[in-house]
Parts: structure tokens; C-alpha cells; sequence
């Protein structure tokens, strides 16, 4: 965290270094993170349109022509309470809307229940649902794009169901802890689910993998990478110390 005061006169500037604070021996040397700092006139909605400026012009790779897509998105008619059939018949409607993309967002995974926003259950799995999608995600997907739309889904590759253990293919060890015990997030509360640490380059290949086959066999053009968790794991055997975590689980991402 940075906090930083202006008085008109001098200004100061507080670092909080939670989880980035990396332990050295003699002789070690550490590159920080980038950082950047940015002048501004006028609140706080200011400072976040200059930055958004900022990130645009210099940070972000070049947009596709027409971007931002108007786009169909799922979670907000049917939370997880979807299927085939009936996502076929909104894809209609979106299309005759004139929407640009339509993208299938939580509940689509092996595990998960149209159960409403309960959207934990299967985590992990990132294998379609067959029991939603009976001739499977890549029929679907073509069907958007005969529609003329392009088609996107949703993951959240740090954040696991802890019964998809033993059935995706990422291991226990490789889970964030803080002080010793498994960190996530209390809901949805019909599942226990925990964060992986992204320090580990053993859960960097694993994601690049199955994420990045995922994308490469629907044809994906809008992949949301949602995350709705954050701790700092103390793990020194992930690749990164007790006190740098944080860092590190950035760097993975």
C-alpha cells in the first residue's frame, strides 16, 4: 500500500510493504516492482482518469478496431442456472440486438450446479459441464459465432474448490497459505475453497496450460479473469520468502 499527503509545501510518501518485504543476504540484490507516480488536479474520480489515461496511451498493447465490444453476458439473467438450450435462445435475441460478443460467464465447469449464484462448487476443474452443455462448450461456441458474435468465457484460474482435488489436476501443495492454514474467501458458503499461489512456477505452468488450452480449443476472443480474493501467502516453498509473497503472486500472474 502507498499513501501519500500533500500540504502545498513538501510531500510525503508512506510505503506499506505487505508482502513484498524480501529478505536479503549480504551481496543479494532485489528489483522492486515498477512503480509509477502521477500528478493530478481535483479529486480522487481525477486521479483515476488521468491513470486510466495513462494506461491506455502508454501501458496497454494496441485495441482491436471497435473495441469496447458491446457484449452479452450471462451471470446477470442466469447466475449459474443455465443450459445449452437455454443460452441458445439469448443468443438469438443477442444477436438480432446487434451485440458483438456473447460470453458464458460462472457455471460452465465440470462440478458446478445450476444452483443460482453458487459458483464456487468446481473450481479447479476447468473441464466443460456436460451435464449443461450435452454436445459440449465448442458446438456452442460455433453456434455464437454463426450468429455473427464473437464468443468469451469467464475462469478464475488463482481460486480452487477444494474437492477438485483429485480431479484438477493442480496439487494441495501448491495452495497459498498465510501462517500455516489455507486462505479463501467465505463465499459462496455451499463449498470450502482456497487461493493458489501464483509464486509457485508450478502453478504458473499449470494454469498456462489448462487455461491456455482452453482458450486455443473454444476459439475464445474474450476470456474474463475474475478474482475475488486476496491474501499474501507465507509459504517460503513456494520460490519466494515469508515476508515477499505478494510480489511474487503478482510477478506469477
Amino acid at each position: 500500500r502507498t499513501d501519500a499527503a500533500c500540504d502545498g509545501r513538501a510531500t510525503s510518501l508512506d510505503l506499506a510493504p505487505v508482502g513484498i518485504a524480501k529478505a536479503l543476504a549480504p551481496g543479494d540484490r532485489w528489483t522492486s516492482p515498477t512503480l509509477f507516480f502521477g500528478v493530478y488536479a481535483g479529486d480522487l474520480d481525477e486521479a483515476v482518469a488521468v491513470q486510466h489515461d495513462y494506461h491506455r496511451q502508454v501501458l496497454s498493447p494496441p485495441l482491436p478496431d471497435g473495441f469496447p465490444w458491446v457484449q452479452y453476458n450471462t451471470w446477470f439473467s442466469y447466475l449459474t442456472d443455465y443450459d445449452d438450450a437455454r443460452l441458445r435462445k439469448e443468443v438469438d435475441i443477442a444477436a438480432e440486438l446487434g451485440m458483438e460478443i456473447f460470453y458464458i460467464d460462472a457455471g460452465w465447469y465440470l462440478g458446478n450446479q445450476a444452483n443460482d449464484w453458487h459458483f464456487a462448487g468446481g473450481l479447479g476443474n476447468w473441464r466443460e459441464n456436460r451435464d449443461k452443455f450435452p454436445d459440449g462448450i465448442k458446438a456452442f461456441a460455433d453456434y455464437v459465432r454463426g450468429k455473427g458474435m464473437r464468443f468469451g468465457i469467464w475462469v478464475e484460474p488463482e481460486r480452487v474448490d477444494l474437492r477438485t482435488a483429485t480431479t484438477g489436476t493442480w496439487k494441495t501443495d501448491w495452495l497459498l497459505t498465510h501462517d500455516g492454514r489455507y486462505s479463501g474467501p467465505d463465499f459462496p458458503q455451499d463449498t470450502e475453497t482456497a487461493w493458489l499461489c501464483y509464486g509457485d512456477a508450478r502453478a504458473q505452468e499449470w494454469a498456462i496450460d489448462v487455461i491456455g488450452e482452453l482458450v486455443d480449443s473454444l476459439d475464445v476472443e474474450w476470456l474474463k479473469w475474475d478474482s475475488n480474493y486476496w491474501d499474501v501467502c507465507t509459504d517460503p516453498n513456494h520460490g519466494h520468502g515469508a515476508g515477499d509473497g505478494e510480489e511474487a503472486q503478482l510477478a506469477g500472474v
